[in-house]
């Protein structure tokens, strides 16, 4: 009898737990302080400080979002995800020692499903003003937030820094095939600085490029439900220094779990050879069991 006592409890506070990362609700013990969600001035977080991410955070209105070494923020719920507009910056350069976190509340509670469990959080966007095929681009999951450019004038613009950071237990598909990635770079120019980042668990692709030109320096990504690296609408930057490892695949199409796909989008873009997708890759290893390069 005090077996089975204890056995409901312990369901009970498990799925408390759930629902309370399922609701939005950031109030629980390993989060201490929650993100607004508009953030129009410059903003520094404190690694001394475990922050929610609870629904959209948006930074905007030329505001800069600085993060501090070590800092660790937790998405609330399935709908939780951040968002830098194309108007503002982040400036998160963590070191090796002590990287920036990005993961779940699930996740700090102890309770996600494995390692790279996909599907507790929304992700990261960076949205910027380099070009892209289309002249007014709206993020598929959120038509609110407006990136890219159908000139070449932006192509240095500057949306701050990523570095030594880690992104785990994201993705969200808000409407068929408009889904949250675990990274999310749309029209963000070679200004902008990515370098060393670890994507880990997504429920959609570990990290989708639309457009821009923006270069990234070390990149691992493990265990993505769809692509891995994922390119399209014009972009021209360079990856290098990349190792992908994808143990699963999507269960209705493998070729959806690939290590990396190119496109240009939907066989709707008329352009010239100057403009398509044609992404730089060097020094790139994959362990995959679904597509290779699509």
């Amino acid at each position: 009898m005090i077996l089975k006592v204890l056995f409901i409890y312990l369901s009970y506070l498990l799925l408390s737990v759930n629902l309370h990362a399922l609701t939005g609700n950031c109030d629980g013990v390993v989060v201490d302080q929650r993100l607004p969600n508009v953030i129009s001035s410059d903003m520094k977080l404190s690694s001394e400080i475990v922050y929610g991410i609870d629904r959209r955070v948006l930074v905007t209105n030329g505001a800069t979002l600085t993060i501090e070494p070590g800092t660790t923020l937790a998405g609330c719920s399935l709908y939780s995800f951040l968002v830098i507009a194309n108007d503002a910056k982040i400036m998160a350069r963590g070191t090796r020692e002590k990287p920036i976190v990005f993961t779940s509340q699930l996740d700090l509670h102890g309770f996600s499903r494995s390692e790279s469990a996909p599907g507790e959080w929304g992700g990261v966007v960076i949205a910027g003003k380099a070009y892209t095929h289309y002249k007014d681009n709206k993020y598929e999951a959120d038509e609110s937030i407006a990136f890219g450019s159908d000139t070449h004038e932006h192509d240095h613009d500057n949306s701050g820094i990523l570095e030594y950071v880690v992104i785990k237990h994201t993705g969200y598909e808000v409407k068929k095939d408009k889904e949250l990635n675990g990274l999310s770079l749309a029209g963000i120019g070679d200004g902008t600085t990515i370098k060393n980042i670890a994507i880990i668990g997504g429920g959609d692709d570990g990290l989708e490029i639309w457009g821009g030109s923006v270069n990234i320096d070390g990149l691992y990504i493990y265990n993505a439900s769809d692509d891995s690296l994922d390119v399209d609408l014009g972009y021209r930057g360079e990856v290098k220094n990349v190792l992908i490892i994808q143990k699963d695949v999507a269960n209705k199409n493998n070729h959806d779990s690939s290590a990396m796909e190119f496109g240009n989008d939907e066989n709707l873009i008329v352009t010239d050879k100057t403009n398509t997708t044609l992404p730089r890759v060097k020094n790139l290893t994959a362990y995959i069991v679904g597509g290779g390069l699509v």
